[in-house]
């Protein structure tokens, strides 16, 4: 006779159903994915009236017995009750806001992507550059253009005996000029990109997009790299606060992607390091350039060749 060992239950009963509960380590006014609770979310839910879980109760056990008619009328009793529809009408809206804050939260990301790319050319510029390029006055375009041009005009004569001589002779302030140039570029994409995001995920007010727009003009006001880098970590702490990021996140999400950019930069260094693809069309090492005669007044066209120049009979 084989050996029989007791049981405390039916061992062909199906197993207990268990609901699934929320996990406790997740705090107030979360969802999955977003792990930090706002603190504008409202997390306490209505309590329900006697009644209604009076009527929940009854829904729960006509459902398990299988009792449709039951189960509609615990329903109707539950839809009846004015503290169950205000539940419902929270749960709504905490869904709702949920929403509107990941997609924020996405929305701030990507203009933070647009906040490093300014970060990056910032950053690389040399502060002697940088405090040509940027500054009260200086940072306006009719400012650097007009610079650039009277330099250029009064170094011509060195510039054209460096070029006859076979040596480089720098236009002053073309670098702060192009530096100028791409900072204003960048600002402008950032402050497109905080408009525009702003505008369709936050709705954000006239007022607070022109604050945000004067914090960029600020920035190119800025007398030197840290008065500019004040600027830049004011207008970090306002994408992050607007868009529902905390610090960390917008510190990592721009750290990302400056290391985005320079692998990009470096790739593109190499590439113009190699040799060139055999599909390319060839780069004339000696093109023809053209000088004013200080003499005649004419203009003349040059090449170098082997190191000296000639002068090019008939070119355009």
């Amino acid at each position: 006779m084989p050996t029989l060992v007791p049981v405390d239950h039916d061992p062909f009963a199906a197993p207990p159903m268990t609901l699934p509960e929320q996990p406790s380590s997740m705090p107030p006014g979360t969802v999955p994915g977003n792990m930090n609770a706002q603190p504008d979310v409202q997390t306490s839910m209505v309590p329900l009236s006697s009644d209604a879980e009076r009527a929940l109760r009854i829904l729960r056990a006509q459902t398990m017995a299988g009792n449709r008619g039951g189960v509609a009328g615990a329903q109707d009793l539950l839809n009846a009750d004015p503290t169950y529809q205000e539940r419902k009408a929270q749960s709504t809206k905490l869904g709702d806001d949920a929403a509107a804050r990941s997609q924020a939260r996405r929305t701030g990301i990507n203009i933070l992507k647009s906040y490093a790319t300014l970060k990056d050319s910032f950053d690389n510029a040399d502060d002697s550059t940088l405090t040509r390029a940027i500054g009260p006055g200086i940072q306006n375009p009719y400012f650097q253009a007009g610079r650039r041009i009277v330099s250029g005009v009064l170094t011509a004569p060195m510039t054209i005996g460096a070029e006859l001589a076979g040596k480089e002779f720098p236009v002053p302030y073309d670098a702060s000029y192009n530096l100028n140039n791409l900072l204003h570029h960048d600002v402008h994409g950032l402050t497109n990109s905080f408009m525009t995001g702003g505008g369709k995920s936050l709705n954000l007010s006239d007022a607070r997009q022109a604050a945000f727009d004067s914090t960029m003009a600020d920035f190119m006001k800025a007398t030197n790299r840290t008065e500019a880098q004040k600027v830049l970590d004011h207008a970090k702490g306002i994408i992050s606060n607007d868009f529902g990021l905390t610090p960390e996140e917008a510190d990592a999400t721009i750290s990302s992607h400056l290391n985005e950019l320079r692998t990009l930069r470096q790739k593109d260094a190499s590439a113009g390091n190699g040799q060139q693809p055999s599909n390319a069309t060839p780069i004339d090492q000696n093109p023809v350039q053209q000088f004013r005669n200080k003499q005649t007044g004419a203009i003349e066209s040059w090449r170098k060749v082997n190191g000296q120049w000639q002068q090019v009979q008939g070119a355009q």
